[in-house]
């Protein structure tokens, strides 16, 4: 007896409130919205449309904790914000994960970068996981070949284009190359060499 149902062009439910359970709002009788004990589900597109204030916030009673805007005034949930910017803004860490639950990289409220760590002691940390395959670390260049790369304790540095690695430096020492081969070594328990080249055997320890 309590239960409200309001039907549209005569048969098609469109809005169903039914006492101790929750509002439901149907779209051409599909449920589009729906109030339940936890909350709100929505199905389907949810559209934000307005001159001002265009945002999500979220709070913990009266406290603001985080919210993303797109901004419509300069200054707008991030100071500095400029209008059209996305801003998007945590009270405390900011986390990030892809494939499941585990952190994949954050933000502390220091402005610090962690990725592969939950703990960002540096202004940008990556840390690997130990691997032998090429590659596998972290690169940087212009494309997936042409790049400097640091795998496990390994770094190899390049120049332009192509694979070659022009500088190596390891746990044994560092290789300069010319093309593939080593025109300059230099190693911590064996000294310096030059090879094709006039000199050789300089002793000088690193």
């Amino acid at each position: 007896a309590d239960d409200f149902l309001l039907y549209v062009q005569g048969s098609e439910l469109a809005i169903q409130a039914v006492g101790n359970a929750g509002v439901i709002l149907r779209h051409n009788n599909v449920v589009k919205f729906e109030t339940t004990n936890a909350g709100v589900e929505v199905f389907g597109n949810v559209d934000l449309d307005s001159s001002t204030n265009l945002r999500l916030r979220f709070y913990n009673g009266t406290a603001f904790k985080a919210g993303i805007e797109s901004v419509r005034a300069a200054g707008n949930m991030i100071s500095g914000s400029a209008i059209d910017d996305l801003a998007i803004r945590s009270q405390s860490n900011m986390l990030f994960s892809a494939g499941g639950s585990v952190e994949m990289m954050r933000i502390d409220t220091a402005g610090d970068v962690a990725i592969g760590n939950t703990s960002a002691d540096s202004k940008f940390k990556v840390e690997l996981k130990p691997s032998v395959a090429v590659l596998a670390g972290l690169r940087i260049g212009y494309n997936s070949t042409s790049a400097n790369y640091f795998d496990g304790d390994t770094q190899y540095f390049r120049n332009g284009a192509g694979t070659t690695s022009r500088m190596l430096i390891n746990s044994t020492g560092a290789t300069i190359k010319n093309s593939t081969t080593s025109n300059l070594q230099l190693q911590s328990d064996q000294g310096t060499w030059v090879e094709n080249d006039v000199i050789s055997n300089l002793n000088t320890f690193v």
